[in-house]
């Protein structure tokens, strides 16, 4: 991503910010490891929850991230979620998320949704607009 590494974790760690390419949901949370988080749709329902495990301020943000939108989801229980930002060149860095402990619809649901929030993160960093949202 054309972007610096504090403009991606801005990105992704500010509501403001996630609600641009994250399906529309803004995360809501202190980062400070052990306390909650949840990302939220524009009507309030909660999209996502879960804990801070770790935090590495422009580097790296670990959660226990506990998908809320469909109940087969919920039986499967948590993931721990990973972003990783990593220096790629001048004004670039490598962006990468790392999911752990999927079962296998949330594996199904996360390969194709991350895949579309890395995108719309990208487009927002670097165009100002995120991406069509379905």
């Amino acid at each position: 991503i054309r972007a610096t590494a504090d403009a991606i974790w801005q990105a992704i760690t500010e509501g403001d910010q996630t609600v641009r390419y994250y399906f529309g949901t803004r995360l809501e949370t202190t980062l400070e490891p052990g306390s909650a988080f949840r990302y939220t749709y524009a009507d309030g329902s909660v999209a996502a929850d879960g804990q801070i495990l770790a935090v590495e301020p422009g580097r790296s943000l670990a959660m226990s991230f506990q998908a809320r939108w469909d109940p087969e989801l919920v039986a499967e229980g948590p993931v721990r979620m990973t972003w990783l930002i990593e220096p790629a060149g001048p004004g670039a860095c490598k962006v990468s998320v790392i999911h752990e402990g999927m079962g296998p619809k949330t594996a199904v649901e996360f390969t194709g949704g991350i895949a579309f929030i890395v995108s719309g993160l990208k487009s927002v960093l670097e165009t100002g607009q995120g991406l069509p949202t379905r």
